[in-house]
């Protein structure tokens, strides 16, 4: 069961994904509803109210028609002018939630997708030089980031960022998670194209939270025969591995592997990869679980 967090130490700040299927390039209008908005923010965001006071901004998100394809001349996803739209909204929205509501508390920001990178720049513009705003962050959670976070290989800071690092612990405080997730046995066939010495960043929330690769828990929709509730919670099912291919492409490997005498007949991986080249749509369910204690953990560390 949910319990919203009473009086809690800290805030989150959401940015949703991309929600917007249309075949045409720009943005979604404020005054066309998308019930995928709510949806979305309940089944990636809601859980962590039972830690933070979560605030989730309505902005004019680029539609998935306006992501520029392989071969476009595009140097930046934001020369994109749908793309610059809708991050306007998401700075506008941040600059009055910190003049109106922050009153100097410390924050996680989260996203997926399209919210990810949005939440990337905007630590770029207005967190990562700067030591204050560096010293309010508990951490960001650039989660299904699409290669978009980057650092030198071996590394843990530099390329996206200068001095927001990947984190390494559960009680690291300041730092980035980020990792684009795949079934085990599909791995990323594509080769970002880039022309620098960074890779995908790639931080396994489960090995980050008690150093083993079993997944906590997972949060699904309706899937177990005979299950009403919205939300099913699959425990200890699924695990996750950094790993790489041979040509060099990071990403977080997702595999099933039930402790023995396990009866449950579920699969959610083959489920979700049916019908894409990735995990991507379910990178929160298949690691929610672990992201709620990690963000425990490091506000509690951020207290102390």
């Amino acid at each position: 069961p949910f319990e919203s967090a009473e009086d809690p130490a800290f805030d989150c700040f959401y940015v949703y994904p991309t929600l917007d299927y249309s075949a045409e390039p720009g943005n979604h209008t404020f005054d066309e509803p998308n019930p995928l908005v709510p949806y979305t923010t309940q089944f990636q965001a809601a859980r962590f109210g039972s830690l933070c006071d979560l605030y989730v901004p309505l902005y004019r998100q680029a539609t998935i028609a306006s992501y520029p394809r392989r071969g476009d001349d595009v140097d930046d996803l934001f020369d994109v002018e749908p793309f610059a739209v809708a991050y306007a909204d998401v700075l506008d929205a941040f600059k009055t939630y910190m003049a109106t509501y922050n009153g100097d508390r410390p924050l996680v920001v989260l996203g997926h997708s399209q919210g990810s990178h949005h939440l990337i720049r905007l630590l770029q513009e207005e967190f990562d030089d700067s030591p204050a705003m560096r010293g309010q962050l508990v951490s960001a959670l650039l989660v299904g980031p699409t290669g978009r976070l980057r650092v030198p290989e071996g590394d843990v800071v530099g390329g996206t960022f200068d001095n927001i690092p990947l984190c390494t612990s559960n009680t690291e405080t300041g730092c980035a998670v980020g990792f684009d997730s795949y079934a085990a046995y599909e791995p990323p066939e594509r080769v970002d194209p880039v022309e620098d010495d960074t890779v995908r960043a790639c931080v396994n929330p489960t090995r980050v939270v008690d150093g083993d690769e079993r997944l906590e828990a997972g949060y699904f929709g309706g899937s177990v025969p005979g299950v009403t509730t919205a939300t099913e919670v699959i425990p200890d099912h699924y695990t996750a591995t950094c790993a790489e291919t041979d040509e060099g492409q990071v990403y977080l490997a997702i595999d099933a592997d039930p402790p023995a005498g396990d009866t449950r007949e579920i699969d959610h991986i083959g489920a979700t990869a049916e019908d894409a080249s990735s995990l991507h749509t379910a990178d929160y369910n298949f690691t929610l679980g672990d992201l709620l204690l990690l963000v425990e953990s490091q506000a509690a560390a951020y207290q102390d």
